[in-house]
């Protein structure tokens, strides 16, 4: 199975949570990293899996590379592909919202 990993090579948090992915399941599929601020229409339609690496800005606004990069694919057909997507922002980070004694710790994936 072949997955593009879309995010921002230059981001901090969602480039951190890509190598937990990469870390985690890089080795039991084909994960090829994508930086999105560079990706064409040609490098997107490669795949038939994604993972997209999406932070919000401010008060949930896309990065520009996003909202640059969507109107290169608005007009395909998702027919068949599967998408999985993750979010970061500098908000309270997810395990501060799981409080440790009653509920588990989230596992990715």
């Amino acid at each position: 199975m072949k997955i593009g990993l879309f995010y921002s090579f230059n981001t901090k948090n969602t480039q951190k949570a890509a190598k937990v992915i990469i870390d985690t399941i890089g080795n039991k599929v084909e994960l090829v990293p994508v930086n999105v601020e560079e990706a064409t229409h040609d490098d997107f339609n490669q795949f038939d899996n994604y993972i997209l690496g999406v932070p919000t800005w401010w008060d949930g606004e896309l990065p520009n590379y996003w909202d640059e990069f969507i109107p290169t694919v608005e007009d395909d057909t998702f027919k068949g592909k599967t998408f999985a997507i993750y979010g970061v922002s500098k908000a309270k980070p997810l395990l501060s919202l799981v409080p440790a004694t009653k509920k588990p710790t989230p596992t990715i994936l």
